[in-house]
């Protein structure tokens, strides 16, 4: 048996078919994958997955938006707002849970 290699135009498919899938092989994972935004980013020689939420920075949003939870927000500066606590990164919490305004889209 041989093969013969012709560059360019005429190996596209046997090209096409010889790359790596950057995506999952499985089913459920791939629709879960689409559920949640997520994506496989090839980043030169090695594949990366980074997986970040943004549920969190959406919130971190809104909270700028509420009046209610940015009187809060002053408060903690304050010191007048017990059990409340702002994060490196402007999140407002109420012990160990985040804040989630009333008015919002999160999904």
């Amino acid at each position: 048996m041989e093969i013969h290699y012709h560059p360019r135009k005429a190996n596209v498919v046997a090209d096409a078919l010889s790359r790596k899938s950057y995506g999952p092989k499985d089913d459920h994972l791939r629709e879960e994958m689409a559920r949640l935004n997520v994506h496989i980013v090839p980043r030169g020689s090695s594949h990366v997955l980074n997986v970040q939420s943004t549920l969190e920075d959406r919130i971190r949003k809104a909270q700028g938006l509420d009046k209610d939870l940015m009187k809060i927000h002053k408060h903690t500066r304050e010191n007048k707002a017990p059990d409340f606590r702002v994060d490196d990164k402007g999140t407002l919490w109420y012990k160990n849970r985040i804040c989630v305004p009333q008015k919002g889209d999160f999904r």
